[in-house]
């Protein structure tokens, strides 16, 4: 497994007993071990199906036997970027989350929308889907290996589109004298850039003592 020490041993029965021997990792020659029955190599994922060599030689000739490593490691994004991100597109648009990753096994894959764990919506590196309102949502991306830690990432899909009220159409009440507040809840992207507060169809003045407007945004 990655992260262990490996050692190997080049053991031969030969007459005459001088034999020199000879290692090779990838086809290169490892001039370190040159000589050496024995040979330690620190195991890393780079060296996964790799094929270690070891040459005997006297006299009268020469023998070999070769090693084919098979390196155990858990899954790493394989762009190195394990940070969220966000994908924003029109409505109709096809819309392709990736999700590479690299490990011995093999990962399987597991996407799920909104944070649901009973709503998988793919099983492979690659999630493939038309935007529309019902699929705008937090894609999660899961890597599990066998004996590994699970990996993930989130995607953040948004469709771009006018604002949206929250609630069209809801009375309001107060007496006379009284202080009222008047609620305007959007959904938007991009963000808003301004509002336009009417009263009997006619523009309110902003700057007007009467009124106070106030707005605030949450999210990104």
């Amino acid at each position: 497994a990655e992260g262990d020490k490996l050692i190997l041993e080049c053991s031969v029965d030969a007459r005459p007993e001088q034999v020199t021997y000879q290692w090779l990792l990838g086809g290169q020659e490892i001039k370190e071990a040159a000589g050496a029955v024995e040979m330690v190599i620190d195991v890393t994922r780079d060296l996964h199906q790799k094929s270690v060599s070891c040459l005997a030689r006297n006299s009268l000739g020469q023998s070999s036997a070769e090693y084919k490593l098979d390196v155990k490691y858990g899954p790493r994004f394989v762009d190195d970027d394990d940070s969220d991100g966000a994908v924003t597109g029109q409505a109709g648009d096809r819309i392709i989350l990736q999700c590479q990753v690299d490990s011995n096994p093999a990962p399987q894959y597991r996407w799920i929308k909104d944070g649901d764990v009973f709503e998988i919506v793919g099983t492979g590196p690659v999630l493939s889907f038309i935007l529309s309102p019902a699929s705008e949502a937090v894609y999660t991306c899961q890597a599990l290996a066998t004996g590994y830690d699970p990996l993930a990432k989130q995607i953040q899909v948004t469709m771009l589109g006018p604002p949206v009220m929250s609630e069209t159409e809801v009375a309001q009440y107060g007496a006379v004298g009284d202080t009222v507040q008047v609620h305007c809840e959007t959904r938007s992207s991009p963000d808003i850039a301004a509002f336009v507060w009417k009263f009997n169809g006619e523009e309110l003045d902003k700057m007007s003592p009467a009124l106070s407007i106030v707005e605030s945004r949450s999210g990104n």
